[in-house]
Order: structure tokens, then sequence, then C-alpha cells
């Protein structure tokens, strides 16, 4: 494992590189679907959790 002198900063870059995908991915869906993109409803650092019945 490396030695990362700012942890924090380090995951602060990576959660904008993964916001950026996702907002990347997501317009990509909206123009193959013929919709515009609106405001970010949820955004979560762990998956969801899916409750069974």
């Amino acid at each position: 494992m490396r030695d990362v002198a700012d942890e924090k900063a380090l995951e602060a870059q990576a959660a904008g590189k993964a916001l950026t995908r996702a907002r990347a991915i997501a317009s990509q869906m909206a123009q193959g679907l013929g919709i515009q993109l609106g405001e970010l409803i949820y955004a979560a650092t762990k998956p969801l959790r899916v409750l069974e019945r």
C-alpha cells in the first residue's frame, strides 16, 4: 500500500472523478431516452441496501 500524505485530499479527488463519470453516464442515458437531466436527487458513497420481502 502506498503512503499518502493527504488521504482526505486523495479521497476528495477520487469522489470528484467518480461524480464526473456518473454524470457523463447519466447524460448518455438521458440522450438515448430523448430527455434532459434535471437536479441531482440522491447521491451516496455506498450502495443502496435493498430490502427483501
